[in-house]
């Protein structure tokens, strides 16, 4: 078969194993979650407000600091976390004549990052994102 033929194929198998392990990678995304959780109500920065049981947790974790990005992009760099601005891709990052209409989305923009939340994190990596969200600038 030509290489085209296979893509479907090979998407499908991908596919069926994110459905398949569905289950299992979300009790682990929730339960990194929690623990995130916990370490934030520690420190100054916010949260979103979020269903507890059911909803569902993404492959991110949105923290809306209190401080400078760029403080808490050198502070993650230095621990080896890479983090990424929440909403760097929205029509607000793109446009800059809506800066001025819309104060708070570009307040937003600026302060709001994304932590990595995947079920593959070890307990390593998650422990030591726990120990940094704990201690933010």
């Amino acid at each position: 078969l030509p290489l085209t033929d296979l893509l479907p194929d090979i998407n499908s198998a991908l596919a069926w194993v994110q459905v398949r392990e569905y289950p299992r990678n979300e009790h682990t995304r929730k339960e990194i979650f929690s623990l995130y959780q916990r370490a934030c109500m520690a420190g100054r920065h916010k949260m979103y407000a979020r269903e507890a049981e059911d909803g569902s947790t993404a492959s991110s974790f949105p923290l809306v600091l209190s401080s400078s990005f760029k403080d808490v992009k050198q502070y993650t760099a230095k621990k080896d976390i890479e983090i990424q601005p929440a909403y760097e891709g929205s029509v607000i990052a793109l446009d800059d004549s809506l800066s001025e209409k819309c104060i708070h989305a570009k307040s937003l923009l600026l302060r709001c990052v994304h932590f990595p939340l995947y079920p593959r994190l070890t307990h390593a990596e998650s422990a030591k994102i726990v120990k940094v969200l704990g201690s933010l600038p």
